[in-house]
């Protein structure tokens, strides 16, 4: 994606491909986003439950779920790459937060082997989008700061069969990085703290929900507060 408005897109489903353009979700201008990355950032989002638009639903719909996107951004043009399942395997997000240098070597050899594609291009193969996801800017550590601050209190309660659970402070901070795609070694640096620290918020959490997958961790948080940056 450039900063022109273009974009290069290479896909592995021709069938979504199809639908991809025949619904214009090229335009999504919050699915690219690219103004919530600072210039030489990168950011992860995961994409799973209920899905909410229509760019969202229409991938639902077509059993592409549970995802990742790892949005990169330079000075004058973002890649965006885009790691998905189907609906069942809702599993696929443990195996992202805990296997996250493989989605990155991926990434790596990838860029290798299309390095010479996306040198060459020509302008009638480029999508020309209405939108510019560049504009604008964006801090993570602000948004997530006003957050807890419109929240502030020591105790933070679930929901539904979990009504009398609550997690502290610290585990809230945890799992909302967490449900953003943050690693623990992210998060740990976020919060000042240690991996070793991060992961046993993140163990106490799991004994609390009687759980031990931190997508269905997610998937409790996520049911009360929702929150995504």
């Amino acid at each position: 994606m450039y900063d022109d408005g273009s974009m290069l897109r290479l896909s592995t489903d021709h069938a979504w491909t199809k639908k991809y353009f025949a619904y214009g979700f090229y335009n999504d201008i919050d699915f690219y986003a690219m103004q919530k990355i600072p210039e030489g950032g990168i950011r992860k989002v995961l994409i799973y439950g209920t899905p909410l638009g229509e760019h969202y639903s229409a991938l639902y719909d077509h059993n592409i779920w549970n995802i990742i996107v790892i949005y990169e951004r330079q000075k004058n043009f973002g890649n965006v790459w885009f790691f998905a399942a189907t609906r069942e395997k809702t599993q696929i997000i443990d195996f992202y937060l805990n296997n996250m240098h493989i989605l990155e070597h991926f990434i790596l050899y990838f860029k290798e082997k299309t390095f010479n594609l996306i040198k060459d291009k020509k302008s009638e193969q480029l999508i020309c989008t209405k939108e510019n996801a560049f504009l604008a800017s964006f801090n993570y550590e602000k948004n997530i700061k006003n957050f807890l601050n419109n929240i502030n209190f020591d105790r933070f309660y679930l929901e539904g069969a979990y009504k009398d659970t609550y997690f502290s402070k610290k585990e809230f901070e945890c799992i909302l990085h967490l449900s953003n795609g943050k690693t623990v070694k992210e998060i740990a640096k976020l919060l000042n703290s240690s991996p070793r620290t991060v992961e046993a918020h993140i163990g106490n959490m799991k004994k609390k929900v009687n759980d031990s997958t931190t997508s269905k961790l997610i998937d409790i948080f996520q049911e009360k507060y929702n929150f995504y940056v």
